[in-house]
This record gives C-alpha cells, structure tokens and sequence, in this order.
C-alpha cells in the first residue's frame, strides 16, 4: 500500500487482494485474517496465527474495522430526512461508532504502549552499542 494512499482496509469486509496490499500481510496471513472474521475490535487480530501485538501495532494504520450494520430497511433510513433537514448535514448514528477512527479507548492505549516500548528498546540498544564503541 503506498504512503500517501489515505484509505484504509476493512478487516471484516476487505478483499483478500485488498488485505494482501497492506504492507506486512501476504497471502496467507490475509486468508487467515478473513477466515477469523467477524471482528468486533481491530485488538482481536491477535488471535490470528502469525500475528501479535508488535505485528498489530505496525498494521493499526492500515486497517479499518466496520461491524456489520443493522438490519434496518433502508425505507425507514430515508424516511427520516425530511425536506426541511436538507441544508443540515446528515450523519447516521452509526458512523459514530464504527467506521475508519472507530478505535476504542483500549486500543488507542494498546497501541501508544506497544510503539513507545518499541522506541525505548531501541533506545536502549542504541546506547548500549554505544557504550560498547
């Protein structure tokens, strides 16, 4: 997946080629990822084999998670936008818990731990060979 590219993979409904394309899956690890679905948070990839917390951690910017969404016809969705709500942005309730940012609490902490302990490991090691010279 390129850098600029600012669109992320669905993890419950991503393409096997779309998973493939983030950087760090190959082809098996994305069978593997689709055979686990659904997932409820981006946090329950580690049950996946062949990915833990540090793999996790480099994936997170690349992957989105979206729960399927509810079984409401959409007739009742469209009945709700009246003619004098049309110069009101809407936005469905169910964008705000779900979507591309749909990190939780407890991700967003899993997360900012495994990255600053992976800085200050490689901190460490950098002063010890320093130290070493």
């Amino acid at each position: 997946m390129a850098q600029g590219q600012e669109s992320k993979v669905n993890i419950n409904y991503g393409s096997r080629a779309a998973l493939i394309s983030v950087k760090g899956l190959g082809p098996s690890l994305a069978q593997r990822i689709i055979d686990g679905r659904p997932y409820e948070q981006l946090s329950d990839l580690v049950r996946v084999s062949g990915i833990n917390d540090i793999k996790l951690a480099s994936l997170m910017p690349f992957l989105a998670l979206e729960k399927p969404p509810s079984q409401a016809p959409l007739k009742e969705k469209s009945a709700m936008i009246t003619a004098n709500e049309h110069s009101k942005p809407i936005e469905p309730p169910e964008l705000a818990k779900t979507g591309p940012c749909a990190w939780n609490t407890t991700d967003q902490r899993e997360a900012i731990l495994i990255i600053l302990g992976g800085f200050l490991l490689g901190l460490m090691i950098l002063l010890l060979r320093r130290k070493g010279k």
